[in-house]
């Protein structure tokens, strides 16, 4: 899959208007365009920008691992998806304040 299509996805997945997203991230609608259709790839510093926004670690998008399409999940499936991520979240933080 390339850099457009997984942006592409991660905004549709979420539901996000591209006007939403550009607020959040300060990049120009039209780049977010260019980026999704795939006329132009992102600088790296933009694509990190725009995967930190969705929430994405890029490790491992840049390693090929697969992201969960959760496009047809219920929203109380999808809920329960970001239960689980914060809660990881939180224990990452917990050790790193331990350690």
């Amino acid at each position: 899959m390339n850099i457009g299509t997984i942006l592409k996805n991660l905004r549709t997945e979420r539901h996000l208007s591209v006007n939403l997203v550009s607020s959040a991230t300060n990049i120009p609608k039209s780049c977010i365009y260019d980026y999704e259709s795939n006329k132009v790839d992102p600088p790296l510093k933009r694509y990190y920008a725009l995967l930190d926004f969705y929430g994405i670690n890029p490790e491992l998008i840049l390693k090929g691992k697969e992201v969960i399409d959760i496009t047809n999940f219920s929203p109380s499936a999808k809920k329960q998806i970001w239960i689980i991520k914060e809660n990881e979240k939180k224990k990452q933080l917990k050790k790193q304040n331990i350690y």
